[in-house]
């Protein structure tokens, strides 16, 4: 009586399988890697814009007035009392910076300063100790093109009025860094977020008497 042979794959046959498996990777990975870049930047766009709501929240509290920084100029503090979140915070975080320097952030990482972390950056002229002529003090006087809070390497961003690109998009500048693919989360003072193109900083209204620029380009630093 013959004994039958189970047939198992032949090298040829294995190979071509594995070729197959190599070739659909290579076209789902590029989908994958885009989807959980995407999935980040959203959550970075909600933590702005949370800040944001909050700033708004605290304004219809006080008159109208915009927020008023604790004695050791943070924002933090002021609008921790109001959101509860305490030193070190996912909603302070964005996802692409989540673990701390001691002091400056960078791309990749969050800022530390006197305890507080986060990664986040609120637009100087809105929080000004001393308010100044370029300064916003109402709620009232922003418009919905003001940034209320940024992506940032620092817990502040000083924008300049005029076109001056950092060395590099790692972190050399508060508010102009490479964290989305060439783009920041920003929020508004009307409370909504968005991803802004580093081309596109220059065309919000940063202060009272900025005007807006329009695009910007740098093409040694990839920004067209």
């Amino acid at each position: 009586m013959r004994t039958r042979r189970t047939r198992g794959f032949t090298l040829v046959e294995m190979l071509v399988v594995i070729s197959i498996i190599a070739i659909l990777a290579g076209l789902l990975l590029p989908t994958l890697s885009s989807s959980m870049a995407k999935s980040k930047e959203l959550h970075c766009i909600n933590n702005v814009g949370q800040h944001a709501k909050a700033v708004i929240q605290l304004a219809s509290q006080n008159r109208g007035r915009l927020i008023a920084p604790d004695p050791t100029g943070q924002w933090m503090l002021t609008l921790d009392r109001l959101l509860g979140l305490g030193q070190r915070t996912e909603a302070r975080l964005c996802p692409n910076a989540v673990r701390a320097n001691a002091g400056r952030g960078s791309v990749d990482r969050a800022w530390t300063l006197n305890g507080w972390v986060g990664s986040l950056a609120i637009n100087t002229h809105i929080s000004a100790m001393s308010p100044g002529t370029n300064d916003y003090t109402l709620m009232s006087q922003t418009e919905a093109r003001t940034p209320a809070f940024t992506d940032g390497a620092w817990f502040e961003s000083g924008p300049v009025t005029g076109v001056s690109w950092p060395a590099d998009l790692g972190g050399a500048s508060n508010w102009i860094l490479d964290r989305h693919r060439k783009a920041i989360a920003v929020s508004f003072c009307d409370g909504h977020a968005e991803r802004v193109e580093l081309a596109m900083i220059w065309d919000l209204k940063w202060n009272r008497t900025y005007i807006p620029a329009g695009r910007q380009t740098n093409p040694s630093l990839g920004i067209r």
